[in-house]
């Protein structure tokens, strides 16, 4: 279990990256439900992973993990073939 100073650490770093990954989720999938269910599960692993995050930019980071959260989303509803035919 994270810490309240971890937490903290988190919000202030990521949160504030949060209506990018929006969009990039919106933009990736073309849905505002689908894309607010993967900007969640990237916030929830993101914050299971934070510990690893050495600094650095943090929205390349979780933009990172909002792509390739995406991209498996859409590989298992078949949708992805569809994405990469255009």
């Amino acid at each position: 279990m994270a810490s309240k100073k971890d937490r903290l650490r988190f919000e202030r770093i990521m949160l504030v990256h949060h209506d990018a990954a929006y969009n990039l989720a919106l933009w990736l999938l073309r849905d505002p439900a689908e894309a607010e269910d993967i900007v969640q599960t990237a916030y929830m692993k993101a914050f299971e992973h934070f510990c690893s995050f050495c600094g650095g930019n943090g929205a390349v980071w979780i933009l990172t993990i909002v792509r390739i959260t995406a991209y498996n989303w859409l590989q298992k509803s078949k949708r992805y073939s569809i994405l990469m035919s255009f």
